[in-house]
């Protein structure tokens, strides 16, 4: 009898039975191609071949497109073949539509389709989205989305009228060129990639896999012209587009001049504005625009007490003109440090904010309008440390906002335990928290009770039981008095009981160093990426235990310290030399950042096993 062999069961037969265990799905063939027939017309032609091996795997065999004014989809044809040779078509009916927004309407939409099927089953994909009224940045080419994923075959070319200059940058893709009469074509392939293995402690996964980001030099987009070759030019792009937004109507004229009488100083004044947008508005995604890069008047904030990133910080600037403080609106991606290389575009950018020069100091604000509760003058972790597009009279430059030394971002507990002959315990802890630590604990008063405990004790090794907050406090108001030094610090004064803090076994108790510690988390199997830390952290345990009345210490661990790259820990248990029924109990980690090849993760892992040992040694009590 012959063997009829389906599409399905050809790709299964050339991937190896451990290869079909192992991944997730398999991206057979991704070929995108983009013809630009104008400054502002274009289509975007897409073939696209998956088979899935597992629910893991659907995000890459899931369609996804993005659509709004400038956008939409043209054709659309799929087919989905099963292991057992049976065949589904897809085709336009298919397709789900959301709304991108928030509840509000706009013009922007996901259309989108995911695939479901008894595993494995392959997917194939062909479709267009057709592009009009401007073209800024060209489709983004990223064929692989996810770990544990192979890619067979990949390529994007790019076709654009002769002498179209573009700017490009891209990663892990090979590239070549060729010209004809009609065309400039661009053309980027990848081959054969492996299998992204997704662990802890690496860097983003856009730093390993295959994408292209281009855009055209000179473009038009949504009736206006500009240039990105530069950052000046961007800038003044963007600074075009929002021209005439800071129409405030006379009634919140007179209602700035109203709330900054009498200030004392340039920060008082924007902290009272500060404080105002606070109450007044809230943060909604809105993508109308020009593409989402136009900001909505500072009139429709009034009206609606509304507004995205875009619209509350030119809201905020518009306020702030009134009362005469000049500020800058800038555009920042909250997740990357870097822009890609020195490739002006606004695409990069997700988020806007304000920055507001004071005079009166030579300091400058970092005002995040989005969540005003937010400590005034904090550069908070989306942003610290980060390039932004700053805009200015003169257009826009690149700039970087300054960081917090590494040592400041630290958490210290520090706590009483009254341990009882039962092995149960009563525990005060003072949780003190620092920078990026701190800002967990924005909102923290207005969160409900029982989310308030939660995140308190999340991750303990003990079960907590009647756990009371006694107060709340924080230094988040106090900017004034430390000025370009300010640093968040925020502490919660809580207390509980443990009905298991101690093991009872006849007339001894056993416990842990620290209960309280998270686990340091180790990989057991073989590294493949190389271990990264991007940010450093402190974290200081400090106790005292107190001993049950007729009980003496049997047994302590013996102090450590020990340094490496990977950082230090010091760990100390004494006895009260004058009571004696009272330990002391002091821990501090310090991890900095690193950038090591993996062959190293077994120092690493050793680390991190000494570290756990000395959180979970146990100390040993007993009746006199």
């Amino acid at each position: 009898m012959r063997r009829i062999l389906t599409v399905a069961s050809l790709i299964l037969a050339m991937l190896p039975a451990s290869a079909q265990d192992k991944l997730d799905a398999a991206i057979n063939d991704f070929s995108e191609v983009f013809k630009m027939d104008s400054p502002t017309s274009g289509t975007d032609k897409v073939h696209k071949s998956v088979t899935v091996f597992n629910e893991d795997g659907l995000l890459s065999a899931s369609f996804v497109a993005f659509t709004d004014a400038f956008r939409s989809v043209g054709s659309f044809s799929g087919e989905v073949v099963l292991a057992n040779g049976k065949k589904v078509k897809l085709s336009k009916k298919d397709l789900s539509f959301s709304s991108m927004s928030l509840g509000i309407a706009d013009d922007s939409y996901a259309v989108y389709l995911t695939p479901v099927f008894n595993y494995p089953f392959t997917v194939t994909y062909d479709y267009t989205i057709e592009y009009r009224d401007g073209i800024v940045i060209f489709p983004i080419f990223q064929p692989l989305l996810q770990d544990n994923v192979s890619l067979k075959s990949a390529s994007y070319t790019l076709m654009v009228p002769p002498g179209t200059e573009i700017s490009e940058h891209s990663v892990h893709l090979d590239y070549s060129f060729e010209f004809d009469s009609k065309r400039d074509i661009h053309k980027w392939t990848i081959k054969d990639m492996a299998p992204l293995v997704d662990e802890h402690l690496m860097k983003l996964d856009s730093d390993f896999l295959p994408m292209l980001y281009a855009v055209p030099v000179e473009f038009s987009y949504g009736g206006t012209k500009g240039r990105q070759s530069d950052w000046k030019e961007l800038g003044t792009w963007l600074n075009s587009i929002q021209d005439k937004a800071d129409d405030l109507p006379e009634s919140e004229i007179a209602k700035v001049k109203e709330l900054t009488a009498g200030a004392g100083s340039e920060f008082e004044t924007v902290s009272r504005l500060y404080s105002y947008l606070k109450e007044k508005t809230r943060y909604v995604s809105i993508q109308l625009g020009i593409g989402g890069y136009r900001t909505l008047p500072a009139s429709h904030v009034v009206k609606t007490g509304f507004g995205d990133c875009k619209a509350l910080s030119n809201y905020m600037k518009s306020m702030l003109k009134v009362a005469g403080i000049e500020s800058n609106y800038y555009v920042i991606h909250t997740d990357r440090e870097d822009f890609f290389g020195n490739l002006p575009s606004p695409g990069q950018m997700n988020h806007a904010m304000l920055a507001v020069p004071l005079k009166e100091n030579g300091d400058t604000l970092f005002v995040e309008c989005t969540n005003p509760s937010f400590p005034l003058g904090y550069r908070h972790s989306s942003c610290a440390r980060h390039e932004i597009l700053l805009l200015d009279g003169e257009g826009g430059q690149k700039v970087r906002i300054g960081g917090y030394p590494d040592s400041l971002s630290r958490k210290t507990r520090e706590a009483r335990i009254a341990l009882r002959e039962d092995g149960s315990a009563h525990i005060d802890i003072k949780d003190k928290r620092m920078l990026d630590y701190s800002e967990a604990l924005v909102n923290f008063s207005s969160r409900k009770p029982e989310d308030q405990v939660k995140f308190l004790i999340r991750d303990w090794m003990l079960q907590p039981e009647n756990v009371k907050i006694d107060r709340i406090s924080d230094n988040f108001d106090r900017y004034p008095e430390y000025g370009r030094d300010f640093v968040p610090e925020a502490e919660v004064d809580f207390s509980m009981e443990s009905r298991n803090y101690a093991n009872k076994n006849g007339d001894r108790l056993f416990f842990p160093v620290n209960p309280l510690a998270k686990s340091f988390y180790y990989q057991r199997s073989e590294r493949v990426n190389r271990i990264y830390r991007k940010e450093a952290f402190t974290l200081v345990d400090d106790y005292s235990v107190v001993i049950p009345e007729g009980y003496k210490v049997e047994s302590l661990p013996a102090d450590a310290s020990f340094e490496s790259v990977w950082g230090s820990f010091k760990s100390s248990v004494k006895v009260d030399e004058i009571d004696g029924t009272i330990l002391h109990i002091n821990q501090t980690l310090v991890v900095p950042c690193f950038d090591e090849p993996a062959s190293e993760y077994p120092s690493y892992r050793e680390f991190s096993k000494k570290i756990n040992k000395l959180y979970s040694a146990k100390i040993v009590v007993s009746k006199r």
